[in-house]
């Protein structure tokens, strides 16, 4: 297998890949080196710069009330 790949578990747990184009990703939602977990929304500073790499936990979101309520804090910027 080559790529990214999501495993099952995590797979129905709601975890999926994200392509750049994908326009339902209001909300990105990056975890850092810390094990921090915090998102960013389309006005923030630093929502262009943040990569989705879903083998390190980072996800996207229709909403800020899905990031939230799987545990990301909003991003200060």
């Amino acid at each position: 297998w080559k790529g990214d790949f999501i495993q099952p578990w995590k797979w129905r747990k709601g975890l999926r890949l994200i392509t750049l184009n994908d326009q339902s990703c209001h909300v990105k939602g990056n975890v850092n080196s810390n094990g921090d977990k915090i998102y960013h929304l389309r006005t923030g500073r630093h929502y262009r710069q943040i990569k989705i790499i879903a083998r390190e936990g980072d996800r996207c979101f229709v909403s800020e009330d899905k990031a939230i309520k799987a545990g990301f804090r909003r991003s200060e910027r």
